[in-house]
């Protein structure tokens, strides 16, 4: 646990590396989250799974992209 969102966001999609956690908005506690392009599948999981578990772990809503940025959610 971290009360910094970023560490949290980061740590709650282990084990696939973050690169970086933005804030959108804090207010909806919105953020994105990138992590290297091979890992993008381990960051998801699946059908979602692992990316759902930790919004619900962390309360925010998080958005997933590869570090390449092909993918614009």
């Amino acid at each position: 646990y971290s009360e910094n969102p970023e560490e949290f966001v980061a740590a709650s999609l282990a084990p696939s590396d973050v690169c970086d956690v933005e804030v959108l908005d804090e207010g909806a506690k919105s953020c994105r989250a990138t992590v290297p392009d091979g890992q993008l599948s381990l960051a998801i999981g699946n059908k979602g799974q692992n990316v759902r578990l930790a919004a619900k772990l962390t309360g925010w809503k998080i958005d997933i992209k590869p570090e390449s940025g092909f993918y614009e959610g």
